[in-house]
């Protein structure tokens, strides 16, 4: 059931997500073409030089460097691909998983769990455990301004953690990411 009034608010979050929609294509597409030139110079594309530097001194050469084939020069030529995409995946991991947990309850939570949230009415018992619902107001909803800069601020980290990861070897998905970011901004 709709009413007439609400047809404004559902054309604006379609216009809304269709720019978000064209913005994640943008990014992706950057961050791709990033991670590609530098991995063709054997770096990490997500570490500064300095730190990359330390990465590659501080663990044993055979586990990282790629040396040229000419006998006459032992020239480094940079992280082995293998290797670039293991510390990848490793920084990533641990850098998604130390901002989800210290940010909101809404990204420690997993995100099936928080689009079944969102789209169920309240009160329930998932929607009261991550702050959606409020038993004390007329319809059940949570509407403290907190809970909604909550809510934005999940969808736009959830927003650049799958642009980033997207590109990366790992099975990170696009499909459920987008549904999260959906239902968050449509609660």
């Amino acid at each position: 059931e709709w009413r007439s009034w609400e047809m404004p608010f559902f054309v604006v979050l379609g216009i809304s997500g269709g720019l978000i929609g064209a913005l994640f294509v943008k990014l992706n597409i950057s961050i791709s073409r990033h991670r590609r030139k530098q991995l063709q110079m054997g770096r990490l594309w997500l570490l500064p030089p300095a730190a990359q530097a330390w990465v590659v001194n501080t663990l044993p050469s055979s586990w990282l460097r790629a040396y040229s084939h000419n006998p006459e020069e032992e020239k480094v030529l940079g992280l082995l691909p293998h290797t670039i995409h293991v510390l990848e995946a490793a920084i990533l991991a641990t850098g998604t998983a130390t901002i989800n947990y210290i940010l909101s309850p809404l990204l420690r939570q997993p995100m099936t769990e928080v689009i079944h949230a969102t789209f169920e009415s309240c009160p329930n018992a998932l929607g009261m455990s991550l702050g959606l619902c409020d038993p004390n107001t007329k319809h059940g909803f949570t509407h403290r301004s907190k809970l909604q800069v909550e809510l934005l601020l999940a969808a736009m980290v959830r927003f650049l953690e799958t642009a980033v990861t997207f590109g990366a070897m790992l099975p990170a998905g696009l499909f459920i990411p987008s549904m999260y970011i959906g239902a968050v901004v449509g609660r």
